[in-house]
């Protein structure tokens, strides 16, 4: 990857979101090339998945260079809905850990002409890492100038992996409006040479195209033909000290959702069921990393009531006996830190929780409320930051 300075990089993702800001919905899907930015999915053992999404295009192949040389992939191929557009994916795998590689995507064009894409490069996790270092942001309901102004707080060597943890693409429509916002989510968060995970919320769930958001990425239980809502997994081992693990808290809606309401419950009742005796078997297993983080969009426990009782109702107990050190979350538009072991009081609802386990909770969508939640763990120190918008740290939590 470029060695960019903190003003080249800012100068960078400024462009990048300039002229979107400028366009409306039609003007977006009608400025799109055929061809957009590559980005990196599912960095898993000793592997990463390079990801293209393009129309008219054919015989795409990733070229990627490492310590023991040269390995060429030839992409497949994902329908993206019932559109021109697919999304073309390249899986390498035996990399070596911590090792750099570069790569170079090229293809065919409408026209048969051969062409690639400027290179970038990407570092296999190391699961021996001493210290990880990922950033998290959410609820950016296709508010570009917002994701601008949070990255514009954020230096290239504050992450080597980011997380968009939900409602990030706003009730996707179709395959230019969920793809137009996603080009530029890839440029700022420079998805090309850093993964990009994904954690679904309450309003990918929602527009005529939820159905086919899934190829937009690679998740290790994903599967577009049997299995396309499940969105829940965990990455541990990859990240050295760190073990995060992500759950689909589906829709918001409440044990007493009527189940013709647009919200699902049905539905969501059976996605939350099956991450449960998901959540129990990790509970099970032996693991020796120091820090567990666990990761959804709507939070488990919030003191200002926005939280998924039917998630918090199922995983709880589970995820007290995981040990889990901190919850990342989003959802409600307003930040707070939620702390463990301290009883608050929901008055609407007239009742008191204590939650287990201290719960980070990020912003919204309107530059006010846009923030990044910048997280670093070693060996014996988890230390997470969240920064506005303006470049104010709102809140600093460190445990060891």
């Amino acid at each position: 990857m470029k060695d960019y300075s903190r003003r080249q990089f800012l100068t960078t993702t400024a462009a990048a979101a300039g002229s979107v800001a400028l366009l409306n919905a039609k003007e977006q899907e009608a400025s799109l090339p055929d061809v957009l930015l590559p980005y990196l999915q599912y960095p898993g053992q000793a592997a990463m998945t390079v990801c293209l999404p393009a129309k008219g295009i054919s015989n795409v192949a990733v070229e990627c260079v490492g310590p023991k040389g040269k390995a060429s992939v030839n992409a497949k191929a994902d329908a993206f809905g019932k559109s021109p557009w697919q999304i073309w994916k390249a899986r390498f795998e035996a990399l070596e850990a911590g090792a750099t590689y570069r790569y170079v995507v090229s293809y065919r064009d409408a026209q048969g002409k051969a062409a690639t894409l400027p290179e970038k490069s990407f570092r296999a996790l190391d699961p021996t890492a001493k210290q990880v270092r990922c950033a998290f942001v959410n609820d950016i309901h296709n508010k570009i100038p917002t994701l601008e102004a949070v990255m514009g707080q954020v230096k290239p060597e504050d992450y080597e992996f980011s997380v968009l943890n939900g409602d990030m693409e706003n009730a996707p429509r179709s395959a230019e409006t969920v793809l137009s916002v996603w080009n530029h989510y890839v440029r700022l968060l420079d998805g090309g040479n850093k993964p990009m995970l994904f954690v679904r919320g309450n309003h990918e769930y929602r527009g005529g195209f939820r159905d086919h958001m899934a190829a937009l990425f690679d998740l290790p239980h994903l599967n577009l033909k049997d299995h396309p809502n499940d969105y829940r997994y965990e990455f541990d081992c990859q990240v050295g000290p760190l073990h995060l693990v992500m759950t689909d808290t589906g829709e918001d809606d409440w044990p007493n959702t009527p189940e013709n309401n647009y919200r699902r419950p049905v539905v969501m009742r059976k996605i939350r069921e099956r991450q449960a005796a998901w959540l129990k078997d990790l509970a099970g297993q032996k693991k020796s990393t120091p820090w567990r983080v666990f990761v959804s969009h709507i939070p488990i426990y919030n003191s200002a009531g926005w939280r998924s009782l039917p998630s918090q109702q199922l995983w709880s107990e589970t995820l007290s006996q995981m040990g889990i050190d901190l919850a990342i979350a989003g959802h409600d538009h307003s930040w707070k830190f939620v702390a463990a072991g301290k009883e608050y009081e929901l008055k609407r609802e007239g009742i008191k929780e204590t939650p287990p386990f201290p719960t980070l909770i990020g912003g919204g969508p309107a530059l006010k409320q846009g923030t990044i939640i910048l997280l670093e763990a070693s060996q014996d120190r988890l230390v997470s930051r969240m920064i506005h918008s303006s470049g104010k740290e709102l809140h600093r939590f460190k445990l060891g």
